[in-house]
């Protein structure tokens, strides 16, 4: 707020148009860009045949074995579970400050910000596609059989496959 000549009330009648605009517009921004990442990758996992870590009901525990956090199963399961959990977090923590983005971009003239908070939800939204894509290649080597190449590069793809947000978001920045 300022004691303004009288031509600043049509820049701030103009900004308060586009804040209302862009708030009531946000939510359906972000319900589109959730259906199209969940519909890329389902769509994925069925052409590639490729899934996340699928929990079972029940694993069953032996007595006298291994302690169940040990078995080999259960890695895939708790790293899918943690890349998830941390994936609902960015998730959360950017439609929280999304209305806060989009008022200082409209009205305090941050031009940087609006196109720099989508950029980063379109990069967050691709992770699940990425993942699929990786793992199908991840599970090709490792169902090779090769030696110790197929199961070297099955391992650096799978270093990629968490890494997957990160490979996104360069991808992005090297892109206008």
């Amino acid at each position: 707020f300022s004691l303004a000549p009288s031509e600043k009330y049509a820049d701030l009648i103009r900004d308060l148009f586009a804040c209302y605009f862009l708030m009531l517009a946000f939510p359906y921004v972000y319900t589109l860009m959730a259906e199209c990442s969940e519909a890329l990758s389902l769509k994925l996992s069925q052409i590639l045949h490729v899934t996340g870590a699928q929990i079972p009901d029940l694993l069953p525990i032996e007595k006298g074995k291994m302690f169940w956090w040990f078995r080999r199963e259960v890695f895939p399961l708790l790293l899918y579970a943690f890349t998830h959990v941390v994936f609902n977090l960015v998730i959360s923590c950017l439609i929280a400050i999304g209305p806060i983005v989009i008022l200082s971009g409209t009205m305090m003239n941050f031009a940087m910000s609006i196109p720099a908070y989508f950029a980063l939800l379109l990069f967050i939204w691709l992770w699940p596609a990425f993942w699929n894509v990786l793992g199908f290649f991840k599970n090709m080597l490792w169902a090779d059989h090769g030696g110790l190449g197929s199961v070297i590069a099955a391992f650096v793809i799978f270093l990629f496959q968490l890494l997957s947000p990160l490979v996104i978001f360069s991808i992005l920045k090297r892109t206008h």
